[in-house]
């Protein structure tokens, strides 16, 4: 029986950061904006229910991001273009390129690596540090 191969580092970035910003924008939107679940829903190409789903910290709960230097403003920037119709899908994918870049800068998603690979060493790893100039 063949064990399955350790996860790649933007398997482990789609399945934590990018649901976790979903998280916040969803938030600061709502909050900051006074935007309906359903006009955040359209405005991030999800469901009404993911929203709430989001906003009740069902989903987008891997990482805690807050309180990461620089990402909460990058995440009140994107809310704001979003809110203003200003954010082309270029803008908003440069914006998800920079929270990942910040993330791999703080090695977050190395304890989150060690949970899904027990083999993986986190002394020894340079993967984040080394792509941090690659995205």
């Amino acid at each position: 029986m063949k064990s399955s191969a350790p996860p790649v580092f933007c398997e482990l970035a789609v399945k934590a950061i990018v649901p976790t910003v979903r998280a916040m924008l969803a938030k600061e939107l709502s909050s900051s904006y006074m935007m309906k679940q359903q006009d955040v829903a359209a405005s991030l190409g999800l469901t009404q229910s993911a929203i709430s789903q989001y906003l009740r910290n069902v989903r987008g709960n891997t990482l805690n991001l807050e309180g990461v230097k620089g990402i909460d403003r990058v995440v009140r920037e994107l809310a704001e273009a979003i809110s203003n119709g200003n954010a082309s899908f270029s803008y908003i994918n440069g914006k998800y390129c920079e929270i990942c870049r910040m993330v791999r800068e703080t090695r977050l998603l190395c304890c989150l690596h060690q949970k899904v690979d027990p083999n993986f060493n986190v002394e020894a790893c340079s993967s984040c540090a080394s792509s941090v100039r690659g995205c």
